[in-house]
């Protein structure tokens, strides 16, 4: 390709699917399944993301009981959700969880229930759990049945840059395909992003690194709007012996402590024995962090003493008798970090820390996985409004699978209804230019940096790498006034003095393309999580401000985060939107 043009190679679809997780899996299987022609983009390969994350041994969700059990899992769901969900979605969900987790028969996915009861993440009832394991058998019968299936074309190894749009109404998608090394404009009737959430953003994360929040940073490029940003699952992982394995908070009930480098037991110095039997009793229920409980200093103190740390993790010590807990779901654990990762939970050093998990938030989706860009759904991690403050556990999953194809649904109905938006290759690149062009810089200013020096992968990657220690550091756990916005200032500055358009028009390699896209998300995407997180002035659920830790009834209210006038705008609005 010749260095500073760009041209696109122009394919077209009837549903564009982009993201290749459960919730794109399923959006595309049903849209396949209603008739539509499909075209599936994954950023890496089939069963990417969240759903299919190497170092966790099983995926579950939780289903309804019987018909009775619908009212009770609604009032868990409500609960968790500290105000900050959207019932309609909520009842939505419940009313079609099992049928959709039957939906898995469709796809070839074996799944199956867990023999005794089991509390979920925050949910105060026992409802069926099912679960799913064995990634890359799954994947492998997933390629088959893909390949069985004419109606969905599969394309790997593509990276979604921006949405081109006109009117407040999407044409279609630009890619950035890693193989062929070209970029690619796929012309759509309805675009589905799946795109998971963002974990990629933060130093210490529990997601495959393809999780980085493209579909968010896209949303917002094109006038679309974000929700409940600040509102995210951190979870204990594995520092050492084996980086980013999951934790099972289940084990915290052998738990001895959390201990410094000195061998002080870190819990027992800062809580009574009272107060730390509860904290650990009410943690060793949930995963993820939350304020609402009493567990609350177990992270906080984890999260302060793995800043101060070196390595970045704490040593957690376990009794004896962990080896004779009866729960199916502990002893699975046990056998799979021995079997698999060789690891011993009382022989080894086990070292910590609070990893980034999963977004509660995201693109703002209505009640049929519509987004504020017409002609664009969202479903899975990526779509927001959904979930709440806290996120019971097992419903992500089932949320990839009920409202994958409650989107499928939409996108077929609106791709029917509306004659597919034709732009020109000119049009799509003038809009791909000014996505990528800051501050009205494109020409110029832009064009004399990229004459001037060819900055390539290692400054883009150094910048991430930048932006995920000033993420994890300050925007993690611990939140206060004065680290938020001393965030957005550096920000600003890396904003300020990176240009991406050169870059993207000079062409150095491939792995510099995807170096630079990645710059480019972070920068999006991640001032605007760091907004909401300064706009809630209260502690609610997964949102944790050490400046103000409590829950002010004044602040009941869902934020909603897009672009305006070159800048970021915060507007709350009424909770439980119905």
């Amino acid at each position: 390709m010749e260095k500073n043009c760009l041209s696109l190679r122009q394919e077209t679809c009837g549903v564009l699917v982009i993201g290749a997780g459960l919730a794109g899996i399923t959006a595309a299987f049903q849209s396949a399944d209603l008739g539509m022609d499909v075209m599936l983009c994954a950023k890496t390969r089939l069963c990417a993301g969240s759903s299919f994350y190497p170092l966790m041994d099983t995926l579950h969700c939780q289903g309804t009981l019987n018909p009775a059990d619908e009212a009770v899992f609604l009032e868990d769901i409500r609960k968790a959700g500290h105000g900050m969900n959207d019932t309609y979605m909520n009842e939505y969900y419940v009313q079609n969880i099992n049928d959709a987790i039957a939906y898995l028969k469709r796809l070839e996915i074996p799944f199956y229930k867990l023999p005794e009861p089991k509390l979920a993440c925050f949910a105060s009832h026992p409802h069926a759990l099912y679960y799913w394991k064995n990634w890359e058998a799954i994947r492998s019968g997933l390629y088959e049945k893909t390949a069985r299936t004419p109606a969905i074309r599969l394309r790997e190894n593509r990276r979604l840059c921006f949405l081109a749009a006109k009117d407040g109404r999407a044409a279609g998608a630009v890619f950035y395909d890693g193989g062929q090394d070209e970029f690619v404009y796929v012309q759509a009737g309805s675009i589905i992003l799946a795109t998971g959430g963002f974990g990629a953003l933060y130093k210490h994360n529990l997601n495959s690194a393809d999780v980085a929040g493209d579909g968010h940073s896209a949303v917002l490029k094109a006038g679309g709007t974000l929700i409940n940003l600040e509102f995210n699952q951190f979870i204990p992982g594995f520092i050492d012996p084996v980086y980013k394995v999951v934790f099972r908070e289940g084990s915290l009930d052998s738990c001895l402590g959390l201990f410094s480098d000195a061998g002080e037991n870190l819990l027992s110095g800062r809580l009574s024995s009272r107060k730390l039997k509860t904290c650990l009793k009410e943690r060793a229920l949930h995963g993820p962090f939350t304020f609402s409980d009493h567990s609350a200093p177990f992270d906080i103190v984890l999260m302060k003493e793995a800043l101060r740390q070196k390595s970045g993790g704490v040593r957690i010590r376990y009794r004896e008798e962990i080896l004779a807990d009866p729960r199916s779901y502990v002893k699975d654990y046990l056998r799979w970090l021995q079997d698999q990762l060789h690891v011993d939970l009382l022989k080894d050093e086990i070292r910590i820390a609070p990893f980034f998990h999963a977004a509660n938030g995201g693109i703002l989706v209505g009640h049929r996985c519509e987004s504020t860009i017409k002609g664009v759904f969202a479903c899975g991690e990526c779509a927001g409004g959904i979930h709440g403050a806290d996120r019971l556990g097992g419903n992500a999953s089932g949320s990839c699978l009920v409202f994958g194809r409650l989107a499928a649904e939409s996108a077929a109905a609106h791709a029917r209804a509306c004659r597919p938006l034709c732009l020109s290759e000119s049009q799509v690149l003038k809009q791909f230019q000014s996505a990528f062009s800051h501050d009205g810089q494109g020409s110029e200013e832009d064009a004399a940096f990229g004459k001037a020096s060819s900055p390539g992968q290692t400054d883009a990657t150094a910048l991430t790498r930048q932006i995920q220690t000033l993420m994890w550091e300050n925007a993690g756990i611990l939140r206060t006034e004065e680290s938020l916005e001393s965030v957005l200032l550096q920000l600003a500055e890396l904003r300020r003095r990176f240009h991406p358009w050169p870059l993207l028009t000079a062409r150095p390699s491939a792995g510099e393309v995807c170096a630079v896209l990645e710059a480019e998300t972070f920068l999006t995407l991640a001032p605007a999580l760091l907004e909401a997180m300064l706009a809630r002035k209260e502690s609610r659920g997964s949102h944790y401000r050490e400046d103000y830790p409590y829950t002010r009834p004044e602040f009941k209210k869902r934020l909603c985060v897009s672009q305006k006038d070159g800048g970021l705008r915060c507007v709350f609005e009424s909770a439980n939107k119905t």
